[in-house]
Order: C-alpha cells, then sequence, then structure tokens
C-alpha cells in the first residue's frame, strides 16, 4: 500500500502567508469573532481600524491499494489570532461585524471548493492536478471577493452598502449550506 500526501494551506487577505502550526480559529456560526480573537499588533503604516486575515486550507492525502487510488480531501476556513489585530479605542459592534464577514467570506469559499472538488470524479488520472487547479482559481475568487467587499464598503465606511454585502454574505452561506 503507498500513501502520499499534499497539504496546501493558503492564508491571505491582506498578504500572501504560508503558515504551518499557525494558532487559527476554525469558522463556526455559533461562534462568531469578537475583539479578545484579534491578537496582532497594529499595522502603523495603516490607517485601517481593524484586519482579519483568513484563509481556506486544503488537507489533500491519497492512498493506493491494489491499484486503486482512493483520496482524502479536507477543507476548512480559518482565521488566524495573531496575524489579526484592531486599535483599541476606535473599534465598535459594527466594525467587528465588518471583520466577521471577511471571515465569513472565506467559508463561503471553503465552501464552493468543496462543492467544486464534490463534482470530480476520483477515478480520472488528472485528479489530483484538477484540485489544485480549482484550488488555485477558487482562492483568487476568494481574494478578488474580498478586495471587492472592502472596495465597495470602503472598508465599512458606507453602512447602507455594508448591509447590502452583510445579506450577500448570509444568502450564499445558506445557499452553500450543504457544503458546510
Amino acid at each position: 500500500m503507498k500513501i502520499s500526501a499534499l497539504h496546501i494551506v493558503l492564508l491571505s487577505l491582506i498578504s500572501t502567508t504560508v503558515v504551518s502550526q499557525e494558532e487559527k480559529m476554525k469558522w463556526d456560526e455559533g461562534s462568531p469573532l469578537t475583539w479578545k480573537d484579534f491578537r496582532g499588533t497594529p499595522n502603523k503604516t495603516q490607517d485601517y481600524v481593524a484586519t482579519t486575515n483568513s484563509g481556506i486550507s486544503l488537507g489533500f492525502a491519497s492512498q493506493t491499494s491494489n491499484g486503486v487510488t482512493t483520496y482524502n480531501i479536507e477543507i476548512g476556513s480559518y482565521f488566524y489570532p495573531n496575524h489579526s489585530w484592531y486599535r483599541p479605542g476606535n473599534v465598535s459592534a459594527y466594525i467587528l461585524k465588518h471583520e466577521q464577514t471577511h471571515f465569513d467570506i472565506s467559508e463561503i469559499f471553503a465552501r464552493k471548493l468543496r462543492k467544486k472538488i464534490a463534482a470530480l470524479d476520483q477515478l480520472d488520472p488528472d485528479f489530483k492536478s484538477k484540485v489544485e487547479n480549482i484550488y488555485r482559481q477558487n482562492e483568487y475568487d476568494r481574494t478578488l471577493f474580498q478586495s471587492t467587499f472592502d472596495v465597495e464598503t470602503e472598508h465599512s465606511n458606507f453602512p447602507d452598502v455594508e448591509r447590502e454585502w452583510e445579506q450577500k454574505v448570509a444568502d450564499l452561506l445558506l445557499a452553500l449550506d450543504a457544503y458546510k
């Protein structure tokens, strides 16, 4: 029996960083973020009030036995406390909701990734490369979606647009509920 594994963990919001055993919190609809979760040091070069660093991990393992390869794929969306920060005295529940929406967007794209991979044929000889390509495209789309959220809300400065985005994100989470 041959066992091989590929583990890809990509963390990005403001910047892209490869993470190994970094402290992380898995997305959980019953446990929204609190300001205590933000343990990073505020970036002095940015004038933002807070920053959420979240991303998607893809754990990919294959096992071959008697010429048949099976795959075990784990996908999660994570928040990275030590890379997420806020400026005490400048934050509010409204700003925290904006930051939670960033984390929720990562969960949307984790669900989209699960859906796309579930549709693949594991017997396809190109299965592994297809998973990797889907992951890369999904990560590109997630990063673009995160940026569009910040641009359109001007980093939470447009409350009406912010509420529209919150509803859009909630609707997408619900639509992808089967891929939690």
